[in-house]
């Protein structure tokens, strides 16, 4: 399962929770993200190799990985995160 948030304009947060499914639901969410005036979508991974094709995925996809935090899910399990901007900004690349 993934976990993604985003931060509508007037600076809550909401929470998707999503089965990633060859990309087709990636870009539904993408999509619903931007109507709803979202700024940045985050996508939560494990550092871990066997979830290196997930990570693969969301770079070819224009996610761009900011943060990792070692142990995070259990002693030798980090956690991986990947933003992706929806509207144009200075931090990361517009998502298309």
């Amino acid at each position: 399962m993934r976990c993604g948030h985003f931060a509508a304009g007037d600076g809550s947060e909401q929470t998707i929770l999503v089965y990633e499914s060859g990309g087709v639901l990636r870009g539904v969410v993408e999509d619903l993200v931007r109507q709803r005036g979202g700024r940045l979508l985050l996508i939560e991974t494990s550092d871990q190799g066997s979830f290196e094709r997930t990570r693969q995925f969301y770079r070819r996809h224009g996610y761009v990985e900011a943060a990792r935090i070692p142990d995070y899910f259990t002693d030798g399990d980090g956690k991986v995160s990947f933003v992706r901007r929806m509207v144009g900004g200075p931090d990361f690349p517009a998502g298309n």
